[in-house]
């Protein structure tokens, strides 16, 4: 699994493995520009999450190494990176968010807590919040979720 190989040799290695290295060289998400996200499980519970909704890289999957280094500096993530045991049994989640998969909503009652996950961008506050699809516990509807989503950002909720 590409994360859990660009992870342990950054880890490791301390060296974040080539395309080459990595066999990628022709990977289909080397032509794609999608953000990606990445979340970190210990059994049930997130040990690190990160991601980007506008691209850094040059391409889907350039972006999604970045994201794996990333997670590193979460800092829930910090007590297993010491611990080469626990960093084998981390499971992986990737999400790719294709701009045909967003839509712009008006309405949280729009939001389908089943199958959706939540962006909310406070431009004037220069803040986001974003819930995955199905990473939400809590949220018994799309008012909740959208509540989380910006409580999660830092954002006033209105």
């Amino acid at each position: 699994m590409i994360a859990k190989d660009v992870l342990e040799a950054y880890l490791y290695e301390k060296k974040l493995p080539s395309l080459k290295d990595l066999g990628l060289e022709k990977h289909e998400h080397l032509e794609t520009k999608i953000p990606s996200f990445v979340t970190l499980f210990m059994g049930d519970e997130v040990v690190a999450s990160t991601g980007r909704v506008y691209m850094k890289k040059s391409s889907t999957l350039e972006e999604l190494i970045d994201n794996i280094v990333l997670t590193t500096e979460d800092p829930r993530f910090q007590k297993y990176i010491s611990n080469p045991q626990k960093i084998r049994d981390v499971k992986f989640r990737v999400d790719l968010l294709p701009s045909e998969h967003r839509t712009l909503i008006k309405e949280s009652s729009e939001i389908d807590i089943e199958h959706h996950g939540v962006i909310v961008l406070a431009q004037k506050q220069e803040k986001l919040g974003i819930i995955l699809p199905r990473m939400h516990t809590e949220a018994v509807n799309g008012d909740a979720l959208y509540r989380h989503a910006c409580v999660k950002g830092g954002i006033e909720y209105k």
